[in-house]
């Protein structure tokens, strides 16, 4: 039987939904208008980006309730679209499901109504196989806590995401060397990451959540523990990330803001307001077919990694070179 999805997963199931092209509006009759209690529109998480085309994440009506004796409402019909390459920065109060967005955007957890469609196909009915496949493929994650593995270097733990993917040891080494120094790194490769400081560690976990080029990076207070000069050194990265193609989804108390492209702002589990994506220009025709960039042994990589290593580089040492392929 074929399974839902895109390319990452198969072809389309029959009968499988499709997104809509827009959300919903219910008829409400006129003797319960008045008794309707108003809801707040939120038409900018929902606006079009130009030249956007579908947006890489589409939500509707997603909700999620906890517990069984005393249940709690996490989320409350949360409609987003999020577009590829956007870099959202996801703020509320505590308690108000920014972190239970950001697992159900992981595939972490599931919500318990509504709809999360990537790329147009919708992931709800994926089997724990698939999931795993998709997280594997599609998503990079960075934590808090930076979640290395204390007695194993730097370098171990930057290739673990390799590792898991079954790349070869020999390019495993390479890549991960060269996603250390894309971050300023390169010189504690064989630390054991207990020693690093807490902005070194962090800047480790970005390197392993990138390096094998995910389409969709999630970032739970990623700066939280950090000093003002390693968070902003944190945020240089996350920003070029962005502008090279991957979708940055970052869930925080900081003043994260002004680095993203807009903000998604959450209480009491419901979706408050959202600022506009901004206008992005559509992208020029090739003058020549494209070629598949490939990494050395495995699978397709996505275009652009080198120049990301590139820019993070320069970000954090001011140099560009990196070692070569």
């Amino acid at each position: 039987m074929a399974r839902p999805g895109p390319d990452w997963l198969g072809a389309t199931a029959p009968g499988a939904p499709t997104p809509p092209a827009a959300p919903p509006v219910p008829a409400t009759p006129p003797a319960a208008a008045a008794a309707a209690p108003p809801v707040p529109a939120t038409p900018s998480a929902l606006a079009p980006t130009p030249g956007a085309g579908e947006p890489l994440i589409r939500l509707r009506g997603v909700a999620k309730r906890v517990g069984r004796k005393s249940e709690v409402v996490a989320l409350r019909h949360v409609d987003l679209d999020i577009w590829a390459g956007e870099f959202v920065a996801v703020t509320g109060p505590s308690g108000s499901g920014k972190s239970t967005l950001l697992a159900i955007l992981g595939l972490l957890d599931a919500p318990t109504a509504g709809d999360y469609w990537f790329e147009g196909a919708p992931v709800g009915a994926l089997s724990e196989a698939d999931r795993n496949r998709f997280r594997g493929r599609q998503l990079g994650f960075v934590f808090q806590s930076s979640c290395l593995i204390g007695d194993d270097s730097a370098k171990l733990n930057t290739a673990l995401a390799l590792r898991v993917r079954g790349v070869a040891a020999s390019a495993r080494d390479r890549l991960a060397r060269q996603a250390l120094t894309a971050v300023g790194l390169d010189d504690r490769a064989q630390t054991r990451a207990k020693r690093l400081s807490g902005g070194e560690r962090q800047r480790v976990a970005l390197a392993r959540a990138l390096v094998p080029g995910p389409r969709l990076l999630l970032a739970d207070e990623p700066t939280g523990a950090l000093d003002t000069a390693s968070a902003a050194v944190l945020l240089a990265q996350l920003r070029a990330a962005a502008d090279l193609g991957t979708t940055v989804v970052v869930v925080t108390h900081d003043p994260v803001v002004a680095a993203a492209d807009r903000a998604v702002v959450l209480a009491d589990g419901t979706l408050v307001d959202a600022a506009p994506p901004p206008p992005r220009p559509a992208p020029p025709p090739a003058s020549r077919p494209s070629r598949p960039h490939v990494w050395p042994g495995w699978a397709p990589r996505p275009p652009n990694c080198w120049e990301w290593l590139r820019r993070v580089r320069a970000c954090c040492c001011g140099s560009t070179s990196i070692p070569s392929r």
